[in-house]
């Protein structure tokens, strides 16, 4: 990810997204941040512009929302902004028994994490592939690995997320875009907080291990010290051949019938 790239980040003034652009804005990255509330994103924009000296913009959108990828896609190329990286960082979590769950609340949060995610990864990259490459990362989370009681819709979306990006991280090599899911834990604010959980990054870690993961083309990111992410990390690591062995049975089945 180059000094003079352009980034596009959803969730762009939330803990993650803002500190993804902040760093970005530190290599030299221009940025589009999105997020729902403008008055804290415009805020952001002037201080990272101000701050290294790169052309950053807001777009204040809800993309929780039918119709909000198509409608940010068409905004950023009304702007001209021709998008080499994409950082789909808004989240929306959605706690409680599923049976009481507020539907529209789940119907707001499977439009953001599945429906709308999966149109913009296809607007952004079919420009990418146009572009000559590009740059993806997803927001999954540890609980896309296992069924979770208490966040059964929550969870089943991250595993969306996390499958369609371990196969577009193979799928998509071809056309020089590389793809890579950050399936985040638990991390501190920020350094010197929480002493009784030192194991934990802070955000700001989080974010730097993930662009040096993204840089070496790392498909499935799990950042930390703990124990637990780093089985993960290994439990994944052996299973990098899993996307291309499914394509190879897939086309098998398809040419047979």
């Amino acid at each position: 990810m180059e000094a003079g790239r352009t980034a596009l980040i959803t969730g762009g003034s939330g803990r993650l997204g803002a500190e993804f652009a902040r760093q970005l804005a530190a290599r030299g990255l221009h940025l589009c941040l999105v997020a729902r509330r403008f008055a804290p994103l415009q805020d952001l924009c002037q201080h990272l512009q101000q701050t290294y000296g790169v052309h950053v913009e807001g777009l204040a959108l809800d993309l929780a929302q039918a119709g909000a990828a198509d409608e940010l896609h068409a905004e950023t190329r009304l702007r001209g902004l021709a998008v080499d990286v994409l950082i789909h960082a808004a989240g929306r979590s959605l706690a409680g028994d599923f049976l009481d769950l507020d539907e529209r609340q789940e119907e707001r949060m499977l439009l953001l994490q599945v429906l709308e995610m999966t149109r913009l990864l296809r607007r952004y990259g079919r420009d990418m592939a146009e572009q000559g490459g590009g740059h993806i990362l997803l927001l999954s989370s540890l609980a896309a690995f296992q069924a979770t009681p208490g966040w059964a819709s929550y969870a089943a979306a991250k595993s969306y997320v996390q499958s369609l990006g371990e196969a577009l991280a193979y799928e998509l090599r071809a056309q020089q875009i590389i793809v890579s899911i950050l399936a985040a834990g638990a991390m501190q604010q920020s350094r010197g907080l929480m002493p009784s959980r030192r194991n934990l990054l802070t955000v700001e870690e989080v974010v730097q291990q993930s662009l040096q993961a993204l840089d070496k083309g790392v498909p499935v990111i799990a950042p930390g010290k703990s124990r637990r992410a780093s089985d993960l990390a290994r439990r994944l690591v052996s299973g990098r051949l899993m996307p291309a062995m499914a394509q190879l049975l897939t086309k098998s089945t398809v040419t047979r019938h």
